[in-house]
């Protein structure tokens, strides 16, 4: 995965470990096109032509961040 401020529709997935077709039902949900004061917890995205969309890296992990605020982790022993 390289370092580039955006990411591709994979390159989420593997992130959040969903799939495709959760992933574009994670973009109707919560995606916003561009930046702006809402965008914090969203995942903001960017449509450069009809099949491709990236993903802000910084927003990626700021929705991860949002979504998990206030929960903890089980681990078994």
């Amino acid at each position: 995965m390289s370092k580039s401020k955006y990411l591709t529709p994979d390159e989420v997935c593997e992130i959040l470990r969903i799939s495709r077709k959760t992933l574009c039902s994670y973009k109707k949900k919560f995606a916003v096109d561009n930046k702006s004061d809402a965008a914090e917890k969203k995942l903001v995205c960017h449509r450069l032509s009809y099949k491709t969309v990236l993903y802000e890296r910084q927003s990626v992990f700021n929705f991860i961040r949002a979504r998990t605020a206030g929960t903890t982790l089980r681990v078994s022993v």
